[in-house]
């Protein structure tokens, strides 16, 4: 039922909801199994913290006054992406949680993925950030870098341009 709602573009609330509590829940191994082990860096989420003239300033040692150039904040940006390619930190690295859905039979096969991301809350431990259904991987993969997701294999292949849109002035 979910994958024919997603290739047609509808919603449906209440059993994408029930869908999203089991694979949190009872499912998880399942989810799990067909997520992998692909890693993001929300690199929106640290350009929100880190990305700035200020902190680039007290990171080199840089009087407050002085103007920064934007080779300078390429060069800060790289440093600090840098230094969340090992993964290990669940804030700012989540994993890909992704199931794939199918309905019907041969011919008539519609699919879809249920996607989001798990984020490790200490103690908490992970905890599932559902983004919805999406027709394809395709779409998912969009909806994520539109949200402000890398996948952490990539972060090296970031353009200047790229980083440079997510400084803040």
């Amino acid at each position: 039922m979910l994958a024919r709602v997603a290739a047609s573009g509808a919603t449906c609330s209440g059993e994408l909801e029930v869908a999203q509590e089991w694979l949190a829940g009872d499912g998880w191994d399942l989810l799990l199994n067909h997520s992998g082990e692909l890693q993001l860096l929300n690199i929106k989420q640290l350009a929100d913290y880190e990305f700035t003239d200020k902190q680039l300033k007290q990171a080199f040692g840089l009087p407050l006054t002085r103007k920064v150039s934007d080779a300078q904040r390429v060069q800060y940006a790289r440093q600090r992406v840098a230094e969340f390619e090992s993964g290990e930190d669940g804030f700012f690295c989540p994993s890909v949680a992704i199931y794939p859905l199918e309905a019907g039979l041969a011919a008539h096969r519609t699919s879809a993925v249920l996607g989001g991301v798990i984020e490790i809350h200490g103690q908490a431990g992970p905890v599932v950030q559902w983004h919805g259904l999406f027709a394809t991987r395709e779409a998912f993969d969009a909806d994520l870098y539109a949200r402000g997701f890398v996948h952490l294999a990539t972060c090296e292949e970031l353009e200047d341009r790229e980083l440079l849109t997510w400084w803040r002035r």
